[in-house]
């Protein structure tokens, strides 16, 4: 009878053994086990030495065998164990409820994970950093509210930035004391000081309520230093408000609502805020933020941690003169810095934008005023554009004639050796007219120009600027304003044009005292590098009529003027000019407009040419043959004789010649 028991025993024992037989399938690259007896699945590796090789895994509600249908409710012992997924993700809905040891050991590449409702235990070596050489990056860990128990060495990770419990009960901490050493082993620590420990200085993220519970929780409080609830706070300092997130212990400065704007002169942006002891660093603008401001000066401090810009930051800052952004901002949004109306436009004359600057969006920077762009990267940003039915929209403007836009005169300051790379790249390189990296000026009319210091690089806007005339020999060409004139070089410019624009080039001056006289005089050139910003429209061009005093003047330097009635002297190429009040100046034809049979007539009603300082003093340089206008001779009226002095009247001008010199009569 005992042989018959022990037989059927062992016919139901095995019986039972078939019943519950495990398969393994294969799912997406990942192995389950198929448990049919309880209809249930579990991850697991396919064999001790086997990883997952899989950049991101997902872990599915169900799994399915000959059209059954097996919920996933557990990951097996190093179910994911050295794999080097960089993302490891629950579906919705999972129905995992249990891990296994060393589920997630060596994950060295996760960044983040997040566990399921339902799992209620952290097992030991879960998520456990293995190697000091080759550490586990995750940053982020998230608990669930199920959570309520936590074995000693689950959770080894030392470079966790956030620890998000989401129970409001916290759950009980497993600990063991080594006899050997009385050193207590807990949730977070290989042993004490070893770099595989899960970094003290994570923020623990717990519901809002639940901080004191969380800190009076040994081996929670008294391991972490930092423990806050999820939610944010607002708060004000200086006028300012700023978002404070616990998750991130970071803030962003906000306007309070969306009809608030700064109303200050000088808004300065902290390095960090404080809350309840704690330093909170500033690291974006939210959206609007200083949008509307009427602050004149918006200043970064030194050391600034603003990383971010969020779109219209500075949107509508009428008043704001001058920007410079700090590094480690990386995009300017679309309407980041932008003029918002056309009536009340942004004033901004200067924009420094940082080296670590890689991307400008549409509609981005659009401010009319600008004098100056800086950039300070030597690798141009990669710049948004979008295709229309009618134009590509591009981080300047808002329409191809918009008011609104961004200045094309506007110079872009670059790095020592970036002005190619950013010359060409579209819509920097063929935007903008000026691109350069020295110093540069600008210049709103000749005057201006002619009163800068040498060597710098400058944009000179012209208004109605005539070509007077040409020196072929030096490309040179003499432009006048109505401010003053200057020698131009450089570039090809038409004698008897008006120029309208902006012109772009270098500034040099030459100082000319071949004479020793008291005064050094100037000459000034501006060599173009950029004159795409030139219209050209033909012209008529009148000389200004100057005596010779007023002609030999600095402040009428390179001027197209007319000289009347003088005699003419001298051999050779430099002619000396005399009035009748014996004032001299010289003239040459350094034009090259003479031809070889001219002969200079001993009397000249008018001369027409460019007043220069050449050589050895000042000099007028003549336009045409024709410029030089011979005085007709008239008979002279002797009207009285005595000795060696005679009066006579001559073109209805009364002179007097005594001793061989003849002396005009003033008021005759």
């Amino acid at each position: 009878m005992k042989k018959l028991f022990t037989f059927v025993s062992a016919l139901v024992l095995t019986i039972g053994l078939q019943a519950a037989k495990l398969d393994t399938i294969q799912v997406d690259g990942i192995y389950y086990q198929i448990n049919a007896e309880d209809s249930i699945a579990t991850l697991i590796r396919y064999n001790t030495n086997s990883k997952y090789e899989i950049e991101d895994i997902v872990i599915p509600v169900n799994v399915v065998k000959d059209e059954v249908s097996y919920p996933v409710v557990a990951l097996g012992q190093g179910a994911l164990r050295n794999t080097t997924a960089k993302t490891i993700t629950f579906a919705k809905g999972s129905k995992v409820k249990n891990l296994g040891m060393q589920a997630f050991q060596a994950a060295v590449n996760l960044q983040e994970l997040e566990l399921p409702e339902g799992i209620n235990l952290i097992p030991m070596t879960c998520i456990h950093n293995a190697t000091a050489t080759n550490p586990m990056q995750m940053k982020k860990l998230v608990l669930p509210s199920t959570l309520d128990s936590i074995v000693r060495l689950s959770i080894c990770l030392p470079q966790l930035k956030v620890l998000e419990f989401k129970g409001a009960v916290p759950p009980s901490i497993n600990t063991f004391t080594v006899a050997a050493t009385g050193y207590v082993q807990n949730p977070w620590e290989v042993n004490v000081g070893n770099a595989c420990n899960t970094a003290k200085t994570a923020v623990v993220i717990v519901p809002k309520g639940a901080v004191e519970a969380y800190r009076n929780t040994a081996w929670i409080g008294d391991y972490f230093t930092i423990i806050v609830d999820a939610h944010k706070d607002t708060v004000q300092v200086d006028g300012i408000y700023y978002e404070m997130n616990n998750e991130t212990q970071t803030a962003t400065l906000i306007r309070y609502n969306a009809n608030s704007k700064y109303e200050m002169d000088t808004i300065v942006i902290p390095v960090t805020v404080s809350k309840e002891g704690r330093e909170y660093p500033v690291v974006a603008l939210g959206q609007g933020a200083l949008r509307n401001t009427t602050a004149k000066a918006i200043i970064f401090a030194e050391g600034s941690q603003v990383k971010e810009l969020g779109m219209q930051a500075f949107q509508g800052a009428a008043n704001l003169q001058e920007l410079e952004l700090p590094e480690g901002i990386k995009l300017i949004p679309l309407t980041g810095i932008h003029n918002a109306t056309a009536t009340n436009p942004m004033q901004i004359k200067k924009l420094v934008l940082p080296s670590t600057v890689d991307s400008l969006a549409l509609f981005s920077i659009c401010l009319p005023q600008l004098d100056t762009l800086v950039f300070k990267g030597t690798v141009p940003p990669s710049i948004a554009t979008k295709e229309t039915a009618t134009w590509t929209q591009n981080p300047w403007q808002i329409s191809t004639t918009n008011v609104c836009n961004t200045a094309k005169t506007a110079v872009v300051i670059v790095p020592e050796g970036a002005v190619e790379a950013y010359r060409k790249t579209a819509w920097i390189g063929d935007y903008f007219y000026a691109i350069t990296d020295k110093k540069v000026a600008t210049a709103a009319n000749i005057a201006a120009f002619n009163a800068l210091p040498d060597g710098v690089t400058v944009t000179l806007t012209l208004t109605n600027a005539k070509v007077n005339a040409s020196n072929d020999l030096f490309d040179d060409y003499y432009v006048e304003d109505a401010t003053a004139a200057t020698v131009i070089t450089g570039t090809t410019l038409t004698v008897g044009t008006a120029l309208n624009g902006v012109i772009a080039g270098t500034k040099s001056i030459s100082s000319v005292d071949y004479v020793n006289e008291p005064a050094i005089y100037v000459e000034h050139k501006l060599t173009v590098t950029d004159a795409t910003g030139i219209a050209a429209t033909q012209t008529t061009l009148t000389p200004t009529v100057m005596t010779i005093p007023e002609a030999s003047a600095q402040v009428n330097y390179a001027k197209l003027i007319t000289i009347e009635n003088v005699t003419i002297s001298g051999s050779g190429r430099n002619k000396t000019l005399t009035d009748a009040n014996e004032n001299t100046i010289k003239a040459r034809d350094l034009f090259g407009v003479l031809s070889s049979e001219y002969v200079w007539p001993a009397e000249a009603a008018s001369i027409t040419g460019i007043c220069l300082h050449y050589m050895t003093g000042w000099f007028i340089m003549p336009i045409s043959e024709e410029a030089i206008v011979k005085k007709e001779a008239t008979a002279i009226e002797n009207i009285e004789a005595n000795g060696k002095t005679v009066k006579f009247i001559q073109n209805g001008q009364l002179y007097i010649r005594h001793n061989g010199k003849v002396y005009n009569v003033l008021g005759f």
